[in-house]
């Protein structure tokens, strides 16, 4: 019923809209260090400690939730490390599945007041072949990607409205297992349950380009503006013959439009972080498509 109820007001919200999304929150890249939304205002001065709930509706109106603990550590007055470690859990057409999603770990350092650069990594805690009795399940239903990144990127501040983040992510080990093949499955399954072939999944890299407005009143900070990503290649499966081939479509341009509200208080800094697209991938196995991803998440001061 709880599921029913969110799923509804979700889809409220989306339907109207008819659009899909890649789901940057779930790659990783676009919401670490300088790449995130608000660049160098996040990156707050002493350590910080939190917490963060994210929902989206993933292919075939799956329902994803993620609990993700979060830590940002000063190292030096200029360096600051940050670590997510997300929880995360599935239910569809298909069946459900829970598990530890990729922790993240960057290291970004402020070089002026309004500029900053973030290297860093998501360390794949699985094989991407989670199932449910035994039931194979694609990659939308995966707590991992898979495979272990590097992630790199920098954000700068213009003026006092605009700010530019520029991000890259490429994956350096691939061991995702998952054994989800439309075609090969027992039995054949309806048209509205199929999703797209991640048999073996190797992923390519991609590239990110954030243009944020920001307007900030007294506690509140808004901003809002175009979330571009670029898949670099084309990604690979293992097909229904047991050889390796290209997945058509699954390179190319995703543009969503993000955004946050951001609410600073004695007690810490709250933030409500959303994103929705305009422009989709032909196909996308990674998992990553979201109808809409929202974010709500805590941290100390």
């Amino acid at each position: 019923m709880n599921r029913m109820i969110l799923l509804c007001a979700l889809s409220w919200i989306v339907l109207p809209m008819h659009m899909k999304a890649q789901g940057c929150s779930d790659a990783g890249f676009c919401s670490a260090g300088a790449m995130q939304t608000g660049v160098t205002d996040n990156l707050t001065h002493g350590n910080s400690y939190g917490a963060a709930v994210t929902a989206g509706i993933g292919e075939n109106s799956t329902l994803i939730l993620s609990l993700q603990a979060e830590a940002r550590l000063q190292l030096t007055s200029k360096d600051q490390l940050e670590v997510k470690v997300p929880f995360s859990y599935a239910d569809g057409n298909l069946g459900s599945y829970a598990g530890m999603g990729d922790p993240i770990i960057t290291l970004t350092r402020k070089f002026r007041k309004k500029f900053s650069a973030t290297i860093g990594t998501r360390i794949g805690s699985g094989n991407a072949n989670g199932m449910d009795n035994g039931k194979v399940l694609p990659m939308p239903y995966q707590s991992s990607l898979g495979t272990t990144d590097l992630i790199a990127g920098a954000g700068v501040k213009f003026a006092r409205y605009l700010s530019v983040a520029v991000g890259y992510q490429q994956p350096l080990i691939q061991y995702n297992q998952n054994t989800y093949a439309s075609g090969i499955m027992t039995p054949l399954l309806p048209q509205e349950y199929i999703y797209f072939d991640s048999r073996k999944l190797e992923r390519q890299g991609d590239v990110l380009l954030r243009l944020d407005g920001t307007l900030q009143v007294q506690r509140v900070t808004l901003s809002l503006g175009p979330l571009l990503i670029y898949h670099l290649g084309e990604d690979t499966y293992i097909d229904n013959n047991g050889a390796r081939a290209t997945l058509t479509g699954s390179d190319g341009l995703t543009l969503n439009i993000a955004g946050s509200a951001r609410y600073k208080c004695a007690a810490g800094i709250f933030e409500l972080v959303g994103g929705t697209p305009m422009i989709v991938r032909d196909s996308r196995p990674d998992g990553l498509t979201r109808a809409l991803v929202l974010t709500l998440r805590y941290s100390s001061r």
